[in-house]
């Protein structure tokens, strides 16, 4: 496999610019984040870049987009700051960084994933359809579905990526990235998204689909 130009698409992340869509690889929560947090953020998503290269990638989990409690918070897919650990150590990553200055904050999503995920090896390539939190227009800290210009533009770096690891199985994390990534043309398996009470159905549905 072709050596993978983490610092190219990284760049091309950071031109990743809508209004009311933060990315936390370039922007600073006033609220939350420590001076440079968008460095460490950055920091902490090179690592992960650079460690995926060396991981024989057979199966993507894809999610919608980032929450306020997790990407937001750790420039990391599906992850939030009491996982960062966890992470390093599954993906063998350089060491990562906690960009808030505030109290560890948990999200359900990050921590459903992270209680099955490192039973399975190799570890999955992570990503989201869309790698910013979009949020409310008088509210940071919400949830909201992305504008289809972010998508647009974001579904060129999933393409890198699902084009550089060729997974054999992608899995839609809920049915926002199923559809989306249908909408997008990529083909994927739809897997129930651990929230409102949706933990026994994506432990099943990862269970079904990952031992295939």
């Amino acid at each position: 496999m072709l050596a993978f130009n983490v610092d190219e698409f990284v760049e091309r992340v950071l031109n990743l610019q809508f209004e009311h869509h933060f990315n936390p690889y370039t922007d600073v929560c006033s609220q939350h984040d420590l001076t440079g947090a968008h460095q460490l953020r950055r920091e902490n998503l090179r690592a992960y870049l650079h460690a995926l290269q060396f991981i024989p990638i057979e199966t993507a989990w894809i999610g919608r987009d980032l929450g306020y409690r997790g990407g937001r918070r750790t420039g990391l897919p599906l992850t939030d700051e009491e996982n960062l650990p966890l992470f390093q150590t599954t993906y063998k990553t350089a060491p990562l960084k906690k960009a808030t200055q505030t109290a560890t904050v948990k999200e359900l999503t990050a921590k459903e994933i992270w209680r099955i995920l490192p039973k399975y090896s190799p570890p999955p390539l992570l990503w989201n359809v869309v790698p910013l939190h979009p949020h409310k227009s008088d509210n940071p800290m919400s949830n909201r579905s992305y504008s289809p210009a972010a998508a647009q533009q974001s579904v060129q770096l999933l393409n890198i990526l699902l084009m550089h690891f060729k997974p054999k199985t992608i899995l839609a994390l809920g049915r926002g990235a199923h559809e989306e990534l249908a909408r997008l043309k990529i083909a994927s398996v739809y897997v129930r998204h651990p929230s409102h009470a949706g933990q026994a159905a994506f432990r099943a549905g990862l269970q079904k689909h990952m031992s295939k």
